[in-house]
């Protein structure tokens, strides 16, 4: 027994005293709570000694009243599980740090992440210009709060030229220029963004049409002056939208789409031009881009509708032959007339497959008369210069013909006096094969364009059609004119054998005034409107 076991003291004691190693003080206090204890069993356990818990083992020799005692504090005895307690605790301080660290970290992350992600979306890598995913939010702001404002689009025409002689480098520069010249004549809370390429767009302020128009012109003075050193010639096309106090109110949506279509605009116009939007033109092209989008399928579903006008014998007073006109009937009953969409087919080339359908048109309509057992009359069809020179003219003729049964004999080909003047030798033999089959040739419109003598000298048509522009004449002067410039037309006309046909008659006085000139035909509205093909057949019943 001479040194302490387990880091705690071992006794032998008869209860008047503790007899072993490392007797102290404690000892005795330890003691004096045993000796209140029933010691009839051994003991194992705790015991409370002035406040601190010791843990004692009691057990009997056996030798007279001898027991051996075993004791040590409670922090001794957990001295193992205090040290696996602290080191768990620091292990578990460490990790609270290392986490808080590492979210630390992650935070720093996410936020520059977020910086730099903000400064993709919000700003052009390029020139430092408002992203337009941003500049669309901000004038969508801007415009919740405030109703008067412009938007202006911006574009160099020809730009991808400037890459090429330029170089890719030299136009980046160049793009950045632009902003570095626009952003310093901006006002407070205007603001300039690039969408792409050479695409800009800018929020201004002001809304009248001139001080906006001032104010570009000067930014394009401005950018000039700075970009001398590229020694390259551009141009600029800008399209521009007010929402002013006496303009119609947009959203922004539509100051966008509308700004766009400024744009487009401007580009059709002269160089550096600026196009302010038009309701009305904007309209105009809406109604075009409607007739471009459906006139194939009206053309398949047949919303193409033939009408006839009929054309008044002056001798006889009766009615000899019809033009055939079209009508476009929409989906919701109503009808487009021809003023509306056949300049846009001519422009577009379309009308060279509505002239070969209203062709159809009319030689199914003359087969109908003759399966009715009604005698045919005549039907006048306009054929374009596209359809003419077509190199399959003559044989989409005769496929024609042969497919309905037809005669030729019924059916007149009008042209454009401007087809004839194109090309008078590849005219006149295009024309001589249509004459071989049997179709009879009408000049149209003949005084409205180029009204040359030599025309009917170099042609053998058939008719003659005098433009309506004669009748409409104001002055008594101009009228004496007319009439002895109409009257000998006419006279070499007829000793030519060709008929005569004076088009936009619309009242008694001028149905007297072509029956003077010696006309042989009249047509307008004064003998009748175009006729339903229904309409067409109860008149010429009556007949």
């Amino acid at each position: 027994m001479r040194k302490s076991i387990s880091g705690g003291n071992l006794y032998i004691t008869d209860f008047k005293d503790f007899y072993g190693i490392q007797k102290n003080l404690e000892s005795n206090e330890v003691l004096a709570v045993i000796k209140n204890m029933n010691l009839s069993e051994n003991v194992n356990g705790l015991i409370e000694v002035k406040g601190q818990e010791h843990g004692i083992v009691v057990k009997k020799i056996g030798i007279q009243d001898w027991y051996l005692c075993y004791v040590n504090s409670a922090k001794s005895l957990n001295y193992p599980l205090y040290v696996m307690l602290r080191t768990t605790n620091y292990v578990l301080m460490l990790f609270v740090i290392v986490v808080i660290l590492l979210l630390w970290i992650a935070y720093r992350m996410m936020v520059r992440n977020d910086d730099e992600m903000e400064k993709l979306a919000y700003t052009d890598h390029l020139t430092g210009a408002v992203s337009f995913n941003r500049f669309t939010q901000l004038v969508s702001m801007y415009a919740h709060k405030n109703n008067d404002y412009s938007l202006v689009s911006l574009n160099m025409r020809r730009f991808k030229f400037m890459n090429e002689i330029l170089g890719r480098d030299k136009s980046d520069e160049f793009l950045c220029r632009i902003v570095t010249c626009i952003k310093p004549m901006l006002k407070k809370n205007e603001i300039i963004c690039r969408d792409s390429a050479d695409v800009f767009y800018m929020l201004l302020m002001d809304t009248a049409e001139n001080k906006v128009s001032n104010r570009i012109h000067a930014i394009f003075n401005s950018i000039r002056q700075n970009t001398k050193d590229f020694c390259y010639e551009y141009e600029f096309c800008c399209g521009v939208i007010c929402n002013g106090a006496r303009q119609e109110k947009y959203s922004f949506e539509q100051m966008l789409t509308n700004v766009m279509f400024a744009l487009a605009q401007s580009k059709e116009m002269a160089s550096e031009n600026i196009c302010f939007f038009d309701e009305e033109v904007h309209k105009k092209k809406e109604f075009e881009n409607f007739v471009e989008s459906n006139m194939q399928q009206a053309l398949d579903s047949n919303c193409f509708e033939m009408v006839l006008q009929p054309k008044v014998d002056l001798d006889s007073n009766l009615v000899v032959s019809a033009e055939a006109l079209v009508r476009w009937k929409l989906e919701d009953g109503t009808y487009l007339p021809p003023s509306s969409f056949v300049g846009i087919f001519e422009k577009n080339r379309f009308c060279s497959k509505l002239d070969f359908y209203m062709l159809r048109k009319a030689i199914q309509q003359i087969r109908k008369w003759i399966d009715m057992g009604i005698q045919p009359v005549n039907i006048s069809v306009n054929q374009s210069k596209i359809v003419f020179y077509h190199e399959n003219y003559i044989s989409e003729l005769k496929s024609l013909l042969k497919e309905y049964d037809v005669s030729a004999s019924y059916i007149t080909l009008e042209v454009l006096e401007s087809t004839v003047i194109e090309d008078f030798k590849l005219f006149n033999q295009i024309l001589l094969e249509v004459k071989k089959l049997g179709f009879s040739v009408s000049l149209d419109d003949f005084g409205s364009g180029y009204s040359s003598l030599n025309v009917l000298s170099k042609l053998t048509i058939d008719e003659l059609k005098i433009d309506r522009i004669f009748l409409h004449i104001d002055s008594d002067l101009e009228n004496k004119k007319t009439k002895w410039i109409l009257e000998g037309i006419i006279n070499i006309a007829k000793k030519s054998n060709i008929r005569v046909v004076v088009e936009g008659v619309e009242s008694s006085k001028d149905d007297e005034f072509i029956r003077c000139l010696g006309a042989n035909v009249g047509q307008g509205y004064y003998y009748s409107r175009p006729l339903s093909i229904d309409a067409f057949n109860d008149l010429i019943h009556k007949k």
